[in-house]
């Protein structure tokens, strides 16, 4: 397991709608409904498993043919195949290893992805108002009568940190991790944004990962940069 800090260097918006009434927003920031009922402004899982699976075909596309999950994905030419293995309790392994090296890790049709990402929760003070994490924003967009239109937006402020983990349903290959780094490593570097309004210079992000040693980080690199078509 990776245990992740993520920090805002810009404004950062994972967007809800207008999911809360009582908010006067136009594009709120989602939130979690904690068990005392009070909110908490948050990434979901889904947003960063997103964002990494996105840069990691970027990444890929450099040394391996890697398929369009959702137009063409390699998993269908394989997904009935590994059903009927795993009903009959055969090794799929030799299967899975012909799916791309994206889908290995992210999952594809019929292949269950092995990589977990748990929500990115902020990190807070027992006394700090979760709420004094967010501002907003008014912006005006000139629609094509030269009129104006205002609309307010919030975001999650600069410097607000976040954790999270990525985990593994199963031990994770070497090249596996090395891909996830080579994510972070665009992520650090400001070639990836994460949520909206990326075109106003919102979601620039570090990310940090407190529990993986240098010479693991070093070894698991070299896997990701041995691997060949």
């Amino acid at each position: 397991m990776l245990k992740c800090k993520l920090t805002a260097l810009s404004q950062l918006l994972v967007g809800a709608g207008r999911e809360y009434p009582y908010i006067d927003a136009d594009i709120q920031a989602i939130r979690l409904c904690r068990a005392d009922g009070s909110l908490i402004p948050y990434i979901p899982a889904s947003s960063l498993k997103g964002v990494f699976r996105a840069t990691a075909e970027r990444i890929a596309r450099e040394k391996f043919e890697v398929c369009n999950v959702f137009s063409n994905s390699c998993g269908k030419e394989f997904s009935r195949e590994l059903r009927e293995k795993e009903e009959k309790g055969e090794d799929v392994e030799p299967l899975i290893k012909k799916l791309c090296k994206v889908c290995q890790v992210f999952g594809s049709l019929g292949f269950e992805s092995p990589v977990r990402f748990s929500n990115a929760m902020p990190l807070l003070s027992p006394e700090m108002d979760p709420e004094s994490l967010i501002d907003t924003q008014t912006m005006i967009s000139i629609d094509r009568n030269g009129r104006a239109n205002p609309r307010t937006l919030e975001y999650i402020k600069p410097g607000t940190s976040f954790q999270f983990t990525i985990s593994f349903k199963t031990k994770a290959e070497d090249w596996m991790v090395g891909l996830l780094l080579k994510v972070i490593e665009m992520i650090n570097q400001e070639k990836v944004q994460i949520g909206g309004q990326k075109t106003r210079g919102y979601g620039w992000c570090k990310i940090e990962i407190l529990n993986l040693r240098e010479d693991e980080r070093g070894r698991c690199l070299e896997a990701w940069d041995r691997l060949q078509k």
